[in-house]
């Protein structure tokens, strides 16, 4: 003879089936496993009303149903709210139903949050949802996914100015200038290296060196004024600075304050006072660049053009610049190649072809090399 169950059931609940199989899709669950196991179990119809729950629920902080109408709103461990029980009720309508469904109970009178992971499957009367506590393991997972997020946090900074490292700063890049496109925003790229910073290390040692870099960088976060300003060390002695919503006016004025700020920022060494520069480069999206990877260069050429120019500098990018820049190279490349030419510096060098498998000699490509006036053979490239 079958075992009772421990519970009643409401007077119009209709019995669960004995067996465990599937039935067009549906399952039909043992009672008998289910409301004896240590898991919290609420079986329901199909509007998601409470037919019966076992031990283990009304110890997780269920209520024995009054009736058999009667809503399990608000009663843990199954579900919290109404937007709760439509998401594990949608949820049971498909064969597969729901799996570790997390739901979550804040803190109740001094109570810490309990976490459930909730599952559930299709029956005959509607459906079987089973609620397994994993707050301790909930715990445990936050506790390690914040110790796993403060390294993270800590290996995207330099350790001595606080600022994104290279990586994580063109990666943010990229994102900024993604949510730009969307947005229609602008984004002004600032990029400034220090003048001599390698003679300050090799006159005064390494550590003055750091140590200026550690002053500027807090000097930088001190005078930062601008909401949205995010800056990144680059390089040894290079700082970029992503700032939003700048016009170019304001972006001028904001290298020029930053240049001056260098420049006034004194360093005390062996008895001395000490003073450097520094030069920068300005771009900005999409003025200058489709996406990122452009912006950042035609920053880095801004910047080139700038230490060109000598100390204490900034330029803006300016395509037409660069253009012309190219010409002139691609110009003075056509003047050197017809020179040589004319005096005859190109030879012809041949390069046998070869079978692999008997080696014999098939063919001959005919390569240009170019010698130069010491007669140094040189590469293509040079060409």
């Amino acid at each position: 003879m079958a075992r009772k169950t421990r519970f009643k059931e409401s007077p119009d609940a209709r019995p669960l089936s004995s067996g465990r199989e599937w039935r067009g899709g549906r399952s039909e669950t043992s009672a008998e496993a289910l409301l004896d196991g240590p898991d919290p179990v609420g079986v329901f119809d199909g509007e998601g009303r409470v037919l019966q729950v076992n031990g283990a629920a009304l110890r997780a902080g269920a209520s024995r149903p009054a009736e058999p109408s009667a809503l399990l709103a608000g009663y843990p461990p199954f579900w919290k709210n109404e937007q709760e029980r439509e998401r594990i009720r949608g949820g049971a309508i498909h064969a597969e139903g729901l799996r570790n469904e997390e739901v979550r109970f804040p803190e109740l009178g001094g109570s810490p949050e309990r976490v459930f992971w909730i599952s559930v499957r299709p029956s005959a009367e509607g459906f079987v949802a089973v609620a397994r506590e994993v707050t301790e393991r909930s715990r445990e997972i936050h506790e390690l996914r914040a110790t796993f997020e403060s390294f993270v946090a800590a290996s995207d900074r330099d350790p001595m100015t606080s600022f994104f490292t290279r990586e994580q700063f063109r990666l943010l890049v990229e994102r900024e200038t993604r949510a730009a496109a969307t947005s229609g925003r602008s984004i002004a790229l600032l990029h400034f290296e220090l003048d001599d910073f390698q003679a300050l290390n090799d006159t005064h040692g390494i550590a003055s060196g750091d140590a200026f870099v550690q002053r500027l960088s807090e000097a930088l976060r001190e005078t930062g004024e601008r909401a949205g300003q995010v800056f990144g060390r680059v390089g040894g002695a290079e700082v970029a600075i992503l700032i939003p919503d700048l016009t170019a006016e304001q972006a001028a004025a904001e290298a020029e304050r930053i240049l001056a700020l260098v420049s006034r920022l004194p360093y005390f060494s062996d008895a001395r006072t000490l003073t450097l520069t520094a030069c920068a480069g300005l771009a900005f999206f999409p003025e200058h660049a489709q996406g990122a990877l452009e912006l950042i260069q035609a920053t880095a050429g801004a910047l080139k053009d700038a230490r060109r120019r000598g100390r204490g500098r900034f330029r803006i990018h300016d395509p037409a610049d660069h253009e012309r820049e190219r010409l002139n190279r691609l110009r003075a490349q056509a003047e050197r190649i017809r020179d040589d030419l004319t005096h005859g510096r190109f030879i012809p060098v041949f390069q046998p072809i070869a079978e692999v498998g008997s080696g014999r000699i098939v063919s001959v490509e005919t390569l240009a090399r170019r010698r130069d006036e010491d007669g140094y053979l040189g590469l293509p490239i040079d060409f």
